[in-house]
C-alpha cells in the first residue's frame, strides 16, 4: 500500500472543484495540504483517514468517479506537490495519438475532449468532442481505444436536453447497444437509459443533503420524480415510511422500478404515480413534498399544496432558477466575511425565496380554506444553471393556524 499521506485525486480543471467538494462531504479532503495546480490539472490532497471501505483505495475510487467523472491517483511517500502526474486528458491524448499515427493535426487533436460526464460505465463527451469526418472514419477501433482509457463500456456525445416536458437529452450513442445503465451515487444505484433520462451529476450535493434530513414514519410526496433522484435519497438515506413518486415520463418509470429493484426497496415503501403530476398526485397525505422540476416547479405548487395534511401541515422543497444579475447589492454587515458579489447571489436566493414563501401561503389558505403559516427554514444553493443563473432550493415549513374550516 502507497503511503497514504501523500496521496492525491489528479483531475482536470474543470473537475477540482467539484471533487474537493466531494471529498470534503465525505470527510476525506486533507485540509492541512493545498491542491496544487499542473498542466491543465488539480492535484487534490485526499486525507490520511478515514478512508471507505476500510481504506480500500478501489471504494475511494468508486465514489468519486460517481461523483465527479473520471479520476486517477498519485502516490508518493515523498510530499506529493512534487510529484508529475498525467491528467485524464493527458492519457487520452497519448492513447490516441499512440494508436492512431496519421491523426497528428492541431486542429483534430483540439476535438480531443478535456471534460466529460460519467454516468455508470457510460461516458458522455460534450457535442463537439471528436466532430470532424475524419475521427468518424476510424470507426469503432476509436471508440474502443478510448473506452479502453476510462475502462468503461459504452460512449456517447452531446449535452443538449430536449423541450419535450420530459427533459429528454439528445445524446448520440458512438459505443454500446443501448444507454441503460446503473449508476452508484452515496450508496444508492439508480438505473437509467443515458440517451432517454438526464442524470443531473450538479445536483449530487442536494441528493446527499436530502439523505440526511429525518424523515422517519413520514409520508413523502416526490413530484416530478424521475428515475428516482430524490425518492430513494428519501427511502434509502432519510429512512421515510413511504413515499409517493409521480412521474410521466414511462421511460423514466422504468428506471425507477429497476432501482427499487436493484436497492433491495421493500413493498409498499415506494408508490409510483404514473401521469401528469397534477392529476395523478395523491391529495391531503404528505409530511413532505419535494418539487425538483427546474428552471421551474411553480405549476406544481397548487398541486403540492393540496397534497399537504390538511389538519397538520408539512415541509415543501421548492427548487427554481435564479437570475442574480440584476440588481444592487444591500451588503449584510461588516462582519459577513462574504464577498460583494456573494452577498448579492444571497440577496437574490433571498428574495426569491420570500416570493415563493407568500405565494405558497396564498394557495395553501385557497386550497384548505384556512390560515396557515410559512417560514423559510433553508436556502441551498444546488449549481450554476446558466449565466447569471442559479439552481437553488427553499425548504419551507407550512403549518395551518386553525382546525377550523371557514
Amino acid at each position: 500500500m502507497a503511503d497514504l499521506q501523500s496521496l492525491v485525486v489528479v483531475v482536470d480543471k474543470s473537475r477540482i472543484q467539484s471533487t474537493i467538494n466531494a471529498l470534503d462531504r465525505n470527510g476525506l479532503l486533507d485540509r492541512s495540504r493545498r491542491t496544487i495546480f499542473q498542466q491543465g490539472s488539480g492535484l487534490v490532497p485526499v486525507a490520511q483517514e478515514p478512508l471507505p471501505n476500510n481504506k480500500d483505495l478501489l471504494a475511494l475510487d468508486e465514489l468519486l468517479t460517481t461523483e465527479t467523472g473520471s479520476i486517477a491517483f498519485a502516490c508518493s511517500r515523498r510530499d506529493s506537490r512534487k510529484r508529475t502526474v498525467v491528467s485524464p486528458h493527458t492519457k487520452l491524448l497519448k492513447n490516441v495519438r499512440e494508436s492512431f499515427a496519421d491523426i497528428n493535426s492541431d486542429q483534430l487533436l483540439k476535438e480531443v475532449p478535456k471534460s466529460w460526464e460519467r454516468v455508470g460505465d457510460v461516458l458522455i463527451f460534450p457535442r463537439e468532442a471528436f466532430r470532424s469526418p475524419c475521427w468518424s472514419a476510424l470507426g469503432d477501433e476509436l471508440w474502443r481505444t478510448v473506452a479502453t482509457t476510462f475502462s468503461v463500456s459504452k460512449l456517447a456525445r452531446g449535452h443538449q436536453i430536449e423541450g419535450d416536458g420530459f427533459r429528454t437529452p439528445k445524446l448520440e450513442l458512438l459505443l454500446g447497444n443501448n444507454g441503460w445503465t446503473k449508476h452508484r451515487e452515496n450508496g444508492i444505484i439508480y438505473v437509467l437509459d443515458v440517451t432517454r433520462s438526464m442524470f443531473a451529476s450538479g445536483n449530487t450535493a442536494e441528493r446527499v443533503r436530502v439523505g440526511q434530513l429525518s424523515c422517519e414514519g413520514e409520508t413523502v410526496v416526490d413530484m416530478y420524480a424521475g428515475i428516482g433522484y430524490f425518492t430513494l435519497p428519501y427511502i434509502l438515506k432519510a429512512n421515510a415510511e413511504v413515499v409517493h413518486a409521480c412521474e410521466w415520463n414511462p421511460v423514466a418509470v422504468e428506471g425507477l422500478k429497476c432501482a427499487l429493484e436493484a436497492n433491495r426497496v421493500g413493498p409498499g415503501k415506494c408508490v409510483i404515480h404514473f401521469g401528469d403530476n397534477s392529476k395523478v398526485c395523491p391529495v391531503g397525505i404528505a409530511d413532505r413534498v419535494n418539487l425538483g422540476l427546474i428552471p421551474s416547479s411553480e405549476e406544481g405548487w397548487t398541486t403540492a399544496c393540496r397534497a399537504l395534511r390538511p389538519d397538520s401541515g408539512g415541509s415543501l422543497h421548492i427548487h427554481g432558477c435564479v437570475n442574480v444579475k440584476s440588481g444592487s447589492c444591500l451588503g449584510a454587515g461588516p462582519n459577513t466575511g462574504l464577498e460583494p458579489r456573494q452577498l448579492k447571489k444571497m440577496e437574490h436566493y433571498r428574495a426569491w425565496s420570500e416570493e415563493a414563501k407568500m405565494r405558497i401561503k396564498v394557495l395553501l389558505t385557497q386550497q384548505h380554506k384556512s390560515d396557515w403559516t410559512v417560514s423559510i427554514t433553508n436556502i441551498s444553493h444546488v449549481k450554476p444553471y446558466a449565466p447569471h443563473i442559479e439552481h437553488i432550493v427553499v425548504d419551507l415549513i407550512c403549518k395551518p393556524t386553525s382546525n377550523i374550516q371557514c
